[in-house]
This record gives C-alpha cells, sequence and structure tokens, in this order.
C-alpha cells in the first residue's frame, strides 16, 4: 500500500482540504479522489500527489450554459 495526498478545492474555504489515502496503485487513489469529488457539490476539484510529485487532477462536470440565441429566442417569444 502506498501513501497518496489528496487536496480538495472546496468553495467553501479559501485553502485546499488535505486528506490521506491509502491505496495499492495510482488507479485506486484515483477512484477514491473520484469519490471525495462527488462527496459534496462544494468540491471543484481534488488533486492526487504521490511523493511531492502531483499524479492527476480530477474536476466537477460543469452545466452547459444555455447558447445566447436560445437566450434571446425565448425572451422574444410572445407569452401564452
Amino acid at each position: 500500500m502506498q501513501t497518496y495526498e489528496l487536496y480538495i478545492e472546496d468553495s467553501r474555504y479559501s485553502v485546499p482540504t488535505l486528506v490521506f489515502v491509502m491505496a495499492a496503485m495510482d488507479g485506486r487513489a484515483k477512484a477514491r479522489a473520484t469519490e471525495v469529488l462527488l462527496q459534496s457539490p462544494c468540491h471543484a476539484s481534488v488533486d492526487t500527489w504521490k511523493g511531492g510529485r502531483l499524479l492527476f487532477t480530477v474536476r466537477a462536470g460543469r452545466r452547459q450554459a444555455p447558447a445566447l440565441g436560445d437566450v434571446i429566442s425565448a425572451r422574444l417569444s410572445p407569452s401564452r
């Protein structure tokens, strides 16, 4: 087992939250980072480090904003 450092970017705090996890391999650490990311809608990303080296970052999905044309069309449509 290896020790991984997870730095969680959370919109509620000004500094990342540090969590240590033990995992047999990098793929399991990435799965754990994804689990942590999904624990709260306030989690924006999780950086995973091992041995002083950044291995990867998982990020929360972003909702796609409506296209500008859709917004304009909606406002110009007559109400019924």
